[in-house]
C-alpha cells in the first residue's frame, strides 16, 4: 500500500483552487477596466454622473452681464447732466433779472436831449420828421411807448399815435446811444395852422403818464415854419430808424 497518495491529491485540489481563484480575481480586474468612470478611461469624462433632479447649469446666471453694467453706469450719467442743467438755469436767470431792473428806469428829460430833422426833399414842403432821442445820462434808462408830440399851441392835442405802427415794446437807451421817432406833421386833414415850436413829453411805464417836464424842441435846420393840420401822427421809439420812419414816410 502506498502512503504518498492522499498527499498528491491534496496538492492537486489546492493547486486548482489557487488556479481558479487567480483567474476570478484576472477576470474581476478586467471587467473593472471596462467600466465608464474609472481611472483608466477618457480624461474629459465626469468621475461622478449627475444626480436625478439636479437642476442644470445656465451660463452667466451666477453674474451680471457686462451689458447690464454698462446699462447702470448710463443712469448714473443721466442723473448728472440734469445736475448741470438745474445750475446752470439758476445762474442765468439771476443775471438777467439784475439787468433788467437797472434797464426799466424810465428816461428823464434832464438826461435826453431831443432834436428834429426834416426828411422831406429840399425845397419841398417839410411834412416828415426824425424825432432823435440821444441819451447824454451815465446810467441806461428806458424810452416808453412814444413821444407825446405837441406841434405848437394851436395844436387842439398832440399828435395820435399812427395806426398800425405799434411795437409794444420799450425801447432801452444805454449811454450814448439814440432812439428815433416819426412825426407826420400834415396827413391831409383839415384846420391847417403855422408851427413855429416843437414840444415833446416823455412817457412812464403806464401810457399817457409824463415824466418830467416837457422838452422845447428847435425846428429842423433851415425850417423856418411848418404847416400843419388835424392829420398829424407820431410812430413810437425805436433803436431802429427805418421801423421808426417807414409808416410815416409812405404817407
Amino acid at each position: 500500500m502506498n502512503t504518498s497518495t492522499p498527499n498528491t491529491r491534496t496538492t492537486d485540489r489546492t493547486w486548482k483552487v489557487c488556479a481558479a481563484t487567480a483567474l476570478a480575481a484576472a477576470a474581476l480586474l478586467g471587467a473593472t477596466a471596462c467600466q465608464p468612470g474609472s481611472s483608466t478611461g477618457s480624461s474629459g469624462s465626469p468621475s461622478n454622473p449627475p444626480q436625478a433632479g439636479a437642476a442644470p447649469d445656465v451660463p452667466g446666471s451666477s453674474a451680471p452681464k457686462p451689458a447690464e453694467t454698462a446699462g447702470d453706469n448710463g443712469k448714473n450719467g443721466d442723473s448728472g447732466k440734469g445736475t448741470g442743467n438745474s445750475s446752470g438755469k439758476g445762474d442765468g436767470k439771476g443775471s438777467g433779472t439784475g439787468s433788467g431792473s437797472t434797464a426799466a428806469t424810465p428816461c428823464e428829460p434832464e438826461t435826453v436831449d431831443i432834436t428834429a430833422t426834416n426828411v422831406d426833399a429840399k425845397g419841398a414842403p417839410a411834412r416828415h420828421l426824425k424825432l432823435t432821442a440821444l441819451n447824454t445820462g451815465a446810467k441806461t434808462c428806458t424810452l416808453y411807448h412814444y413821444p407825446i408830440t405837441q406841434l405848437g399851441p394851436d395844436a387842439g392835442a398832440p399828435a395820435k399815435l399812427l395806426e398800425g405802427a405799434e411795437i409794444n415794446e420799450p425801447t432801452v437807451l444805454k449811454p450814448g446811444a439814440k432812439a428815433y421817432a416819426g412825426v407826420l406833421v400834415a396827413g391831409g386833414g383839415m384846420d391847417e395852422y403855422e408851427i413855429t415850436v416843437i414840444d415833446v413829453t416823455l412817457q412812464g411805464r403806464k401810457k399817457l403818464t409824463n415824466v418830467g417836464e416837457a422838452k422845447r424842441v428847435a425846428l429842423p435846420a433851415g425850417v423856418k415854419v411848418l404847416y400843419g393840420d388835424d392829420g398829424q401822427r407820431v410812430t413810437e421809439w425805436s433803436l431802429s430808424e427805418g421801423i421808426a420812419m417807414r409808416p410815416i414816410t409812405q404817407r
